[in-house]
């Protein structure tokens, strides 16, 4: 259940990754591969495989959504998931590794990652999104 209200304590967004691949052993460490910060396509719209969004959450408190959304240059929605997590104490770090399908750029430009508590955007990474061979 979403809670209405923002947390008393927002929690601090410690990482935000994005990856090709990812894996979890048995001590649930996250392996990434394939970490990246630009994505490329030769046309647009370019449809390109998601892979997958790393995010570490610190100083929380108590129950705790989250929604992490992926923004187009003008600031229309492209994709958002939630990730909610229980925090006991604000020294806790919790973590997520989600899945994300494949997404359809219409465009090149700046587009963004958002992670945001209620109203509040606790954290904003560019990615730029650019025709091959380009910089």
């Amino acid at each position: 259940m979403r809670p209405l209200d923002p947390p008393a304590s927002a929690p601090t967004v410690l990482a935000l990754v994005l990856a090709a691949d990812a894996a979890a052993n048995d001590k649930r460490q996250a392996n990434l591969f394939g970490v990246y910060h630009r994505l490329n396509a030769p046309a647009f719209p370019a449809t390109l495989p998601g892979g997958v969004v790393y995010l570490a959450l610190v100083r929380g408190s108590g129950l705790t959504v989250v929604t992490v959304r992926l923004l187009m240059p003008d600031g229309g929605p492209v994709f958002s998931f939630e990730v909610a997590a229980e925090f006991a104490h604000t020294c806790e770090v919790r973590d997520s590794l989600v899945q994300i399908p494949t997404i359809t750029y219409p465009a090149p430009g700046w587009y963004r990652w958002e992670v945001v508590c209620g109203a509040f955007i606790l954290y904003e990474r560019p990615v730029p999104v650019e025709v091959t061979g380009t910089k």
